[in-house]
């Protein structure tokens, strides 16, 4: 029965760095980095009703979910 469950995850991740050294005006600097990291989770799931053994026309047989998420980390920061 376990064979016939599915739990499904993939998870993409990228990261991103930059980094500044700039003189905006004479004698006035700045220099810092920003960075930003970026996740995509997909979740998807199935639980059929040989598993669960409820009778097919129960709202319990085959239950199923699948569901994706974002998520954003920004991070900065002036060095001098």
């Amino acid at each position: 029965m376990a064979h016939e469950a599915i739990n499904r995850t993939v998870q993409r991740e990228g990261k991103i760095t930059f980094r500044a050294d700039y003189e905006i005006m004479p004698g006035f600097f700045y220099k810092g980095w920003a960075s930003i990291n970026m996740r995509a989770i997909k979740t998807r799931r199935f639980l059929p009703q040989v598993v669960t053994g409820v009778e097919q026309v129960n709202k319990y047989a085959n239950q199923s979910a699948d569901a994706y998420s974002d998520q954003l980390a920004l991070q900065t920061e002036k060095t001098s």
